[in-house]
């Protein structure tokens, strides 16, 4: 998949102490994310799952909000053409089954990147003909403006990201569980590299590393008790220790999200 410029290397400098700088090229949007440390699951575990293709191939993930919406990342349509993107839903498969529908309208949050890099990262899709739901299509639901989930609180993210550090993506749609990384714990991770703000939530093994999303997840859910509390965002490399992985909060855009619909 592409790749925003900014990403020159995922490989750690291993002959003396990273500087802040080489820090800095490794924090990048996960257009290109991937499912590290999961296990294959079916499209009926996750129904709301979608993959984002473009000219007909996987670009990102998403989470379909009814049958004529769907959320991704702002960063996944960025540069895209809406002619070009189809949804497809209903598939524990990346290339096959389930049902394609063509986009007719993309919505990117109108301050994604402004102040803060990588803030206000969300993103609505809007589809030509509606969904029809089925026990490997369904709704996923939304947190209440301005929720707050619990340090330590485990969720789950998916995907059909590579699964090694510039590998081959895998057919079948992945899931992993990640714990909830609190603001304020999240923020001191991340603070010579870049504020971590309302509008995002934080996942994954602070100390251990080993799971997060990756290559190919951007866009995706992150998901607490069958309700949509994440989509897939940016981080530095993949479940790197100490660096969890970070989502655009959607309790601090419901009522954005709410205002579009068509």
């Amino acid at each position: 998949m592409l790749r925003f410029l900014l990403l020159v290397s995922l490989a750690l400098c291993v002959t003396a102490a990273p500087t802040i700088f080489q820090y800095k090229r490794q924090l990048v949007p996960m257009l290109d994310r991937r499912i590290v440390g999961g296990n294959d699951t079916t499209i009926e575990q996750l129904p709301w799952q979608i993959s984002m293709t473009n000219f007909g191939s996987h670009r990102c993930g998403g989470s379909i909000l009814s049958t004529t919406k769907v959320i991704t990342a702002a960063h996944c349509v960025r540069g895209v053409m809406t002619q070009f993107v189809a949804v497809r839903a209903g598939s524990t498969f990346r290339t096959s089954g389930g049902v394609q529908v063509p986009v007719s309208r993309i919505i990117e949050h109108e301050d994604y990147n402004v102040p803060i890099y990588f803030d206000h990262d969300v993103a609505l899709m809007f589809l030509e003909s509606a969904l029809t739901f089925a026990p490997g299509i369904q709704a996923i639901a939304l947190p209440a403006q301005g929720f707050v989930v619990a340090h330590g609180t485990d969720a789950q993210t998916s995907g059909w990201g590579a699964l090694s550090q510039g590998g081959s993506p895998p057919e079948i749609l992945q899931v992993v569980t990640v714990p909830i990384v609190s603001n304020d714990i999240c923020g001191e991770a991340y603070e010579q590299l870049n504020p971590i703000t309302d509008g995002m939530i934080c996942a994954g093994l602070l100390e251990e590393g080993g799971r997060d999303a990756c290559q190919g997840d951007s866009g995706g859910p992150l998901v607490v008790g069958n309700v949509l509390h994440g989509v897939v965002s940016w981080g530095y490399g993949c479940a790197v220790p100490g660096f969890p992985g970070v989502y655009a909060r959607t309790a601090f855009y419901r009522n954005w999200i709410d205002s579009w619909d068509f």
